[in-house]
């Protein structure tokens, strides 16, 4: 639990506390997938450039739609 004190010093009550938390969060795993794909990009791939562009334009939503859909497609390239 979380300290009243610790949330009322940047004026913030619980609901506030857990929203800016969930879209920290969010935004967390936007970059990560976002770097994620770019790593698992080889040789100009149209499928994965199409991901990247997807998560990129439509944040957390594409994120969880590659996660879930086109992580698994191919394994991350190394060169």
């Amino acid at each position: 639990m979380v300290s009243p004190a610790l949330l009322g010093m940047f004026g913030l009550g619980a609901t506030e506390t857990l929203i800016v938390a969930l879209i920290l969060a969010l935004s967390a795993f936007w970059i990560w997938m976002l770097v994620d794909c770019a790593i698992r990009i080889s040789g100009g791939d149209s499928k994965k450039v199409g991901w990247l562009i997807a998560i990129a334009l439509t944040h957390w939503v594409g994120a969880l739609a590659y996660f879930f859909f086109g992580r698994r497609s191919s394994a991350p390239t190394h060169t």
